[in-house]
C-alpha cells in the first residue's frame, strides 16, 4: 500500500507539475505575444522616426532654398529702392525747373494781357470816327 500511495502521490504530484508547467507554457506565450508586440510598436517608431528624419532633412532643405530666395529678394528690393530713389530726386529738379518755368510764364501772360489789352484799347480809340 505505501507503493500505491506513493505512485498516487507521484501521479498526483506529476498531474501538479504538469498543470504548473502547461501554465507556465501560458505565460511564457503571452510574454512572447507580448514581446512580439512591442517589437512591432518599436519597427513602427523607427519607422516613423526614420520618416520624421527624412522630413526634417527636407525641411533644412527647403529653409535653406528660401534664404537664398530671400536674399535675393532682399537684392532686389534693395536695388529697387535706391533706383525709386533716384527716380524722386529727378522729379524734385523737375518741379523746380517747372516752377521756375511757370513763374516765368505767368510773368509772359501778363505782360503779353497787358500788350492786348493796349491793342484793344487803341482799336476802340480808332473806331470812334462816327462810323458805328
Amino acid at each position: 500500500m505505501d507503493i500505491e500511495k506513493a505512485l498516487a502521490t507521484l501521479a498526483e504530484n506529476q498531474l501538479r507539475a504538469d498543470r504548473r508547467a502547461d501554465r507556465a507554457d501560458a505565460r511564457a506565450d503571452r510574454a512572447d505575444a507580448r514581446a512580439d508586440r512591442a517589437d512591432q510598436r518599436v519597427e513602427k517608431f523607427d519607422q516613423q522616426l526614420r520618416a520624421m528624419g527624412a522630413l526634417v532633412a527636407k525641411g533644412v532643405q527647403v529653409v535653406r532654398a528660401n534664404q537664398k530666395d530671400i536674399r535675393e529678394l532682399r537684392e532686389s528690393v534693395e536695388a529697387l529702392v535706391e533706383s525709386q530713389m533716384r527716380t524722386e530726386e529727378q522729379i524734385r529738379k523737375h518741379d523746380r525747373r517747372f516752377e521756375e518755368m511757370d513763374g516765368k510764364s505767368d510773368e509772359r501772360f501778363r505782360k503779353n494781357d497787358e500788350r492786348l489789352n493796349r491793342l484793344l484799347d487803341e482799336i476802340r480809340r480808332r473806331r470812334s470816327n462816327g462810323h458805328n
